[in-house]
């Protein structure tokens, strides 16, 4: 059992380097989970179907994900996390 605490008011990933149009140096199966669980339901492609933007990512046709993208994606995996406790 664990239990994180962030003095934050929730997570933000690289605040001040949100910039349009650039994305992450990695594919985007270096998420959370995928490569140590395809089937996990904190993957990208999960939070891309539960979050209706799935067919978006698709069709760019690129395997980068935009920074601004994946920063939703990680509060949103955290936001799903109740031993990730913010604002403590």
């Amino acid at each position: 059992k664990t239990l994180f605490l962030d003095q934050r008011d929730g997570f933000d990933w690289h605040p001040g380097l949100m910039i349009d149009h650039v994305t992450l140096q990695t594919p985007f199966l270096c998420d959370c989970v995928s490569m140590a669980d395809p089937t996990n339901p904190l993957s990208l492609l999960n939070y891309l179907k539960e979050t209706d933007r799935l067919y978006k990512f698709f069709i760019r046709e690129s395997f980068f994900i935009p920074r601004k993208e994946y920063n939703r994606y990680c509060q949103w995996v955290a936001a799903q996390m109740p031993q990730c406790q913010f604002s403590t």
